[in-house]
């Protein structure tokens, strides 16, 4: 992680949760992103609804989502990515594949490099939270986890699931509460993906 913005040495330090929200959309507004932090449990993007986005030009947070505190870390943390290794966000990835046609099976190494990103996405937040107490983090982990899994669910099916949830309590309960590395990454576990398949099919 660089050392730039609220990252420079001891500025998290003790920092409290609305100091850190109110900074980090300083630092952003700074770099020339628009934030927005919606009303709703959900927030409208050109794919349908979610829970929030970052994409180089936008950050945006539902306000009202379940587990906010997350959802920002997370999308802050995508923002830091961004700051850090711009070609993640000039390349063609799954999304913008997805947006256009299914996915076929040539299209792991889109799948790869999409965990890629996302799974230091949530290192990011992981050592972000560190001694902080602005959320859980064996229950943030199992939710990272989910959305990682998730991939490997969108692979197999070709597209975006239906209308389930990854925070539904069956795929939680099979999550471990720490974050999966490469080794379960590398291969799909077919015993998940029929849980993905029972919430999303």
């Amino acid at each position: 992680m660089s050392n730039g913005g609220l990252y420079k040495r001891g500025r998290l330090v003790g920092m409290t949760w609305d100091e850190f929200e109110f900074e980090s959309r300083v630092e952003m507004a700074g770099r020339g992103i628009r934030v927005r932090i919606g009303r709703g449990k959900r927030v409208r993007h050109v794919d349908g609804y979610c829970r929030g986005w970052f994409d180089g030009e936008e950050f945006v947070v539902a306000g009202g989502c379940a587990g906010y505190r997350g959802v920002y870390l997370h999308e802050y943390c995508h923002f830091r990515q961004w700051c850090d290794r711009p070609g993640w966000w000039e390349e063609d990835d799954l999304f913008s594949v997805l947006g256009s046609r299914p996915l076929g099976v040539g299209d792991w190494g889109l799948v790869e490099a999409s965990l890629e990103c996302e799974r230091d996405c949530e290192a990011r937040v992981l050592r972000l939270l560190r001694g902080k107490g602005w959320v859980d983090g064996a229950a943030y982990a199992r939710a990272a986890n989910a959305n990682l899994f998730y991939y490997h669910y969108v692979y197999l099916r070709g597209s975006w699931g239906g209308s389930g949830s990854i925070m539904d309590r069956r795929i939680m309960d099979v999550m471990p509460s720490r974050l999966v590395g490469w080794r379960e990454l590398g291969r799909i576990d077919m015993g998940m993906m029929r849980v993905y398949e029972d919430v999303f099919g």
